[in-house]
């Protein structure tokens, strides 16, 4: 019994760093998995965002009270939303998380200075559309297999 104990405590501890080896990898995999598919449904949905498509910007006398102003505005609002929850659904120390921050602040923007423009919100809404693709293609870089959909870029007319 005692010939073998060493040899017998080697096994089991080579086997057990294997194991936990092995498990902490597929962690890793189906981590990385999840941040994917979070970051694929998001810029998929900002790609089929009709209030992010492109178009030609006017000055609106009387915004704030058109339909297409509250619209646009409940549009971001809801966009802020995706991505807070995106950016909450990722790991720590995700390379996604600054980008997603940005995007964020991008909207914050927007919200804001329409507030205070309203008449200017179409102009507003063009640089968020940039911010936000910008955001995208850092983010497509960063996370391997992401296409970079051009928020609303679904949305032709």
């Amino acid at each position: 019994m005692w010939d073998s104990f060493w040899p017998d405590v080697l096994v089991t501890v080579i086997g057990a760093v294997f194991t936990v080896a092995i498990a902490y990898g597929t962690f890793l995999i189906q981590q990385r998995r999840a941040e994917k598919q979070v970051l694929t449904n998001l810029i998929h949905d900002l790609h089929h965002r009709r209030a992010l498509r492109a178009f030609t910007p006017e000055h609106v006398v009387g915004a704030s009270r058109s339909n297409d102003f509250q619209r646009t505005t409940s549009s971001v609002l809801e966009v802020r939303e995706q991505i807070r929850t995106a950016r909450n659904g990722l790991p720590p120390r995700s390379s996604a998380s600054p980008p997603l921050s940005q995007m964020l602040v991008a909207c914050n923007r927007h919200l804001s200075r329409s507030a205070r423009e309203p008449d200017s919100y179409q102009e507003h809404l063009l640089n968020l559309r940039t911010s936000l693709t910008d955001e995208v293609d850092v983010i497509s870089s960063k996370i391997r297999g992401l296409k970079p959909l051009e928020p609303g870029g679904a949305m032709t007319y």
